[in-house]
């Protein structure tokens, strides 16, 4: 399991997930109903990089909660807990996904991953 970082409160919980593990690993981790809808949707994708952002996000929401939910998209491409239970936000960068779950008021994150050119910007 490739859970990387984790924290939670009362209202607010996050986590960040690096993927290593492989397409097939990652549906493992899911239960049954969730993993054939998630094999069926990945067949959306052309890019693995893609496919494995898209299940990691799933993945990790399962393993925050454990509990299965589904997110759909606002016309806008928001997310959005189907049964509303959480506001969600979901980051992805170079190897690693995030989810932040809010109970009362939309909240968001972001992950990037450090590069030198950070230090190009302060100088």
């Amino acid at each position: 399991m490739a859970l990387f970082l984790q924290h939670k409160t009362d209202d607010i919980q996050w986590a960040v997930w690096k993927m290593e593990e492989s397409l097939d690993a990652l549906l493992a981790l899911l239960p049954d109903a969730r993993r054939v809808f998630c094999e069926q949707e990945l067949n959306r994708f052309v890019s693995e990089r893609r496919k494995m952002e898209w299940l990691s996000v799933r993945v990790l929401l399962y393993a925050m909660l454990q509990e299965d939910k589904e997110i759909g998209y606002s016309p806008e491409g928001k997310p959005y807990l189907t049964d509303h239970s959480f506001f969600i936000s979901i980051s992805h960068t170079k190897g690693y996904v995030a989810v932040m779950l809010a109970s009362f008021t939309p909240a968001g994150i972001d992950i990037e991953q450090y590069a030198q050119r950070v230090h190009k910007v302060s100088d």
